[in-house]
């Protein structure tokens, strides 16, 4: 799945779908939960600071006892040689947030795949909001495979 999220994130046609791809390949590089990328801010370097290609924060959710969000930084290695260059799918990165709202057309059957979905602002609900609408969209719903993969 990881080489397949890559390889969607460099070559779909489609900006949202190469977006959501490289927003799970960075949740499985950075071992996140989704609900936890709903909550983080990354900076992508064009060469390695401190070892780390794309570094970011994300927050954990609010507990009883502490008021605030605890802050919680992470690091992705380089991953350009093994998986290409996925980072540049992201593009809809709000201000502390990776998966935004997309909407998409009632009775599409391409999901965020469609040429009519929109990204709207604001980050998606929850993990239950983005899984399916990844389910929708992936190519590999539909019975399609990349070249190489």
């Amino acid at each position: 799945m990881l080489f397949h999220f890559a390889g969607l994130a460099r070559s779909h046609p489609r900006p949202i779908v190469r977006h959501y791809a490289a927003g799970m390949v960075l949740v499985t590089l950075a071992a996140l939960r989704i609900r936890d990328a709903q909550r983080a801010h990354i900076e992508v370097h064009a060469t390695p600071v401190r070892g780390a290609a794309l570094e970011g924060k994300c927050y954990t959710s609010k507990h009883p006892k502490r008021r605030a969000p605890k802050p919680m930084p992470f690091w992705l290695p380089p991953s350009h040689e093994l998986l290409g260059d996925w980072p540049s799918g992201l593009q809809y990165q709000g201000p502390d947030y990776i998966f935004p709202v997309v909407q998409v057309p009632r009775g599409s059957r391409d999901g965020i795949a469609d040429a009519r979905a929109a990204v709207a602002d604001g980050p998606a609900r929850s993990q239950y909001g983005v899984l399916p609408c990844l389910h929708r969209g992936w190519p590999a719903a539909r019975g399609t495979a990349l070249d190489g993969y």
